[in-house]
């Protein structure tokens, strides 16, 4: 048995973006059908094998507006059932969240609250943002709403320039990318646990 001072801690998650949103990023027609709902439908079956596996629980970062599909609202009220957290991704995943007015952010914030409440009988306690951006108005908000962690800061410049030359790209190829790249400010962001609004 490991001692407590060698053993280590980790956190898994999961971000539930069913493809609708992925096509937003890469400024694609939605998909049809089946297509628009093979992350709830194949997915996340093979993540919940993954998790049973390793015996390891999940926290799943869940988008409001994906469970007014009654099949998705079933299949994450399992997950919490199983032990997994379900947090907060926002209501409708919008990339420029923090370019919104205050009272916007508020009600993407509190839409995915409730529609994730609804559907586990459970408050989400943890947020991520849409792409990873945040902003000082949005942090100030979670804190007034009493969540206990943020989850969205990536301070990674190879992922930053990354996402800046796919979008670069994509302008090039004449579609419109729906993602926002945030000022080169968030690579300063923490690396470590912090608490929001410190």
């Amino acid at each position: 048995m490991a001692s407590a001072e060698s053993s280590k801690l980790c956190a898994v998650s999961v971000d539930l973006d069913e493809i609708p949103f992925y096509h937003q990023i890469h400024g694609l027609a939605p998909p049809d059908g089946a297509n628009a709902h093979v992350v709830f439908d194949v997915a996340l079956a093979r993540i919940e094998d993954f998790a049973r596996s390793f015996q390891v629980p999940l926290t799943f970062f869940v988008i409001g507006q994906t469970l007014e599909r009654e099949e998705n609202r079933t299949k994450l009220r399992a997950l919490a059932r199983a032990g997994h957290e379900i947090a907060n991704h926002t209501s409708a995943h919008r990339y420029d969240l923090t370019r919104l007015d205050g009272a916007a952010m508020k009600a993407e914030i509190e839409d995915g609250q409730q529609a994730i409440e609804r559907a586990t009988g459970q408050r989400p306690v943890g947020f991520r943002a849409p792409g990873y951006t945040v902003s000082d108005g949005l942090l100030g908000l979670l804190e007034q709403a009493g969540f206990l962690y943020d989850s969205s800061v990536f301070p990674c410049s190879a992922y930053w320039a990354a996402k800046g030359v796919a979008m670069a790209v994509i302008r090039a190829r004449g579609r419109r990318s729906h993602s926002v790249l945030d000022s080169p400010n968030v690579l300063r962001a923490p690396t470590r646990p912090y608490r929001i609004g410190h």
